[in-house]
């Protein structure tokens, strides 16, 4: 699976399009059996600096394959430096995605199988 990003800027509003795509017939399968992961595209949002930025935006769970592209917008007359908040949901929504699709991988199906009894 790939994640392509566009990050661009109209009218002083920075946007982010996060498209999930390619996926592997692996991950459609496990998508089958065990439903699609759900990423929350709000909630909390930090970055790592030593004077950290902190964001809280509406949270708002979105499946990842079939509700792609994720999508948000920072105003330039309602955030300092929107770019920055563009960058820090970018980075955060790619730790969701991956954890996501990790927890997804880590199932097994010890439960489908055939059983033919002769009587």
């Amino acid at each position: 699976m790939k994640v392509r990003i566009y990050n661009t800027i109209e009218d002083d509003v920075y946007k982010v399009t996060m498209y999930t795509e390619d996926w592997s017939e692996n991950d459609i399968g496990l998508m089958i059996k065990f439903d699609e992961p759900e990423v929350d595209v709000g909630g909390s949002f930090t970055d790592g600096e030593s004077v950290p930025i902190t964001f809280t935006l509406p949270s708002q769970l979105v499946r990842i394959r079939s509700e792609s592209p994720l999508n948000v917008a920072f105003d330039g007359r309602d955030y300092d430096e929107p770019d920055v908040y563009a960058e820090i949901w970018s980075s955060t929504m790619l730790t969701r995605i991956t954890s996501a699709m990790s927890t997804l991988r880590s199932h097994t199906d010890d439960f489908t199988s055939e059983t033919v009894v002769s009587i």
